[in-house]
């Protein structure tokens, strides 16, 4: 069964990263995947013969005629991952946000906006894209959540590369 997949993207950079996904996935076993050329079209509503009259009237000749599928629309959705990391440590919130802030600048994770207790912040890797957020909470005693959320398996790839380095340096917790 074939499938229309309507992707809509904010940035070129972000187009970029999708044809790497659909030239990656067209080249599996038992999966077709191709970007159509020309001009993709949803036409919704009555009178389609005459609309495709008057398309037809407008493509040269001995160009190669459209392709015409009926579609109907799939509400598949993909949950997103969320891998919770909770940490608890007798070093000053400061600190924990000094070691965070390298931290997220090592895995180049930029800040994207807080409220509050909470810091969101967004990361890139070959693998994909996760979002990171940070709750941090306490005084004489820090308790800190970093929840990587996500699809795919770039959530556990980051996730696991932040908790071994919160693990370093809460000293092996």
């Amino acid at each position: 069964m074939q499938h229309l997949l309507i992707l809509d993207y904010k940035t070129d950079a972000e187009r970029k990263r999708i044809d790497y996904t659909i030239d990656k996935w067209g080249g599996k076993n038992n999966v077709s995947v191709s970007k159509p050329k020309g001009v993709v079209v949803l036409y919704e509503g009555d009178n389609l013969p005459e609309f495709l009259e008057d398309v037809y009237s407008r493509i040269e000749s001995g160009a190669t005629p459209p392709k015409i599928y009926s579609l109907e629309k799939n509400e598949t959705q993909i949950k997103k991952k969320v891998r919770r990391l909770e940490f608890r440590t007798s070093r000053s919130v400061e600190i924990v946000e000094n070691f965070l802030n390298y931290l997220f600048a090592k895995q180049s994770a930029t800040f994207e906006f807080s409220d509050g207790k909470r810091k969101v912040y967004s990361a890139r890797t070959r693998k994909g894209q996760v979002q990171i957020v940070v709750y941090i909470e306490g005084d004489a005693e820090v308790n800190f959540v970093i929840s990587v959320e996500g699809y795919g398996e770039v959530v556990d790839f980051v996730a696991g590369r932040l908790d071994e380095e919160m693990k370093v340096f809460l000293g092996g917790v």
